[in-house]
């Protein structure tokens, strides 16, 4: 029997040996590879180095964008101030735009009520020309007839006055003056361009005004003929920027020649009594003719009424239209500048707005 005991314990140690009890390695398990503690750490720094870079570049490139945004506020601020001041000295756009609307409402009323007489005169003109009487076409005929015969006398007055222009014939006082006020014309356009458009402010209205004045102290005749314009105000206190001054050159130009009228006729002395004599012929058949028109009946009146008025009726319509225009455009050439501050503003917010936007992503 002890034999079998022994084969017993020798089959026992055996197995032992043979089973997996984890002190050896398992050949089917692959083996983990040794790292370098040397390389770990050249990996690790290398790491750090990007990390550290790249923080360093978004920092770098947070404090230009900070830099940038405030270079660009402190420009949209200084936008801002320098088209308030400009604004500030534009007429008041409101206020303009009252005058325009008013203005245009009487442009257009005036031009109606002309149309308006213009249409009933065409009525009537039918109706008195088919019941007129003789005598009337008679003294209508007579008065053609007188008017072509004044018209060609007062020719030679006419001649005159472009001998005059041209440098042949001597130049009365009137007549130089009404040049010298067409060059001063001529002169203050040019000095207020910027003024009229409403553009330049304060500084634009200085120099404009302050040109003006320099040309025509230049010479005693120009300074003689804005003075007569001013009507008694002084030339070195007024400021000659504003429209204030056309309107007083267009009434001296008005009286002006009005003179000049009155002397051509004084100095045509061939013609000079023919004409005077014509004048009173014209106004005696006119005023015979309007003596029977009103006494011809309402028709004939109020025909004989419209045809006296609206010659000038029609002119004041017209001159108001111009003068809406003439408004539109200063108007229009305010709201184009406040435009265009607007738009810079705007353009300049939104550089500030995208760059604040790129600053955002970064943090």
């Amino acid at each position: 029997m002890r034999w079998i005991v022994l084969i017993l314990v020798a089959a026992v140690g055996c197995g032992k040996g043979d089973s997996n009890d984890g002190s050896t390695p398992d050949a089917s398990q692959p083996a983990k590879p040794k790292v370098d503690p040397a390389e770990a750490a050249r990996l690790k720094a290398e790491a750090d180095a990007k990390a550290e870079a790249a923080r360093e570049a978004a920092a770098k490139q947070r404090r230009e964008l900070t830099a940038e945004i405030k270079t660009l506020e402190q420009a949209h601020k200084a936008l801002v101030a320098k088209n308030e001041a400009e604004a500030a000295g534009l007429p008041n756009e409101s206020k303009l735009r009252r005058v325009l609307r008013q203005l245009r409402d009487d442009a257009r009323r005036s031009m109606s009520m002309v149309e308006t007489d213009q249409k009933r005169f065409e009525e009537l003109k039918k109706e008195v020309q088919a019941t007129a009487s003789d005598e009337i076409k008679q003294l209508d005929k007579a008065i053609a007839k007188k008017e072509r015969e004044y018209n060609a006398l007062l020719s030679g007055a006419k001649a005159e006055r472009a001998n005059a222009e041209l440098g042949i014939a001597e130049e009365t006082q009137v007549q130089k003056e009404i040049r010298t006020l067409r060059e001063a014309k001529q002169q203050w356009f040019a000095a207020t361009r910027d003024t009229r458009r409403g553009t330049g402010g304060a500084p634009a209205k200085s120099k404009a005004s302050s040109t003006f004045k320099s040309w025509f102290k230049g010479e005693p005749l120009r300074a003689t003929v804005v003075k007569k314009a001013l009507q008694g105000q002084s030339p070195d206190a007024f400021d000659f920027s504003g429209l204030d001054f056309y309107l007083f050159m267009e009434l001296l130009e008005d009286s002006l020649d009005r003179q000049n009228v009155a002397e051509e006729k004084k100095t045509i002395s061939a013609n000079e009594l023919k004409l005077v004599a014509m004048e009173k012929e014209l106004d005696a058949l006119t005023e015979k003719r309007a003596e029977l028109m009103s006494a011809g009946g309402g028709a004939l009146e109020e025909f004989d009424e419209l045809e006296r008025r609206l010659p000038g009726d029609r002119q004041s319509a017209e001159g108001l239209q111009r003068q809406v225009e003439e408004l539109r455009a200063s108007f229009n050439a305010i709201q184009d500048t406040l435009t265009k501050h607007d738009e810079a503003e705007e353009e300049l917010q939104k550089q500030i707005d995208a760059k604040k936007k790129e600053l955002k992503k970064l943090r």
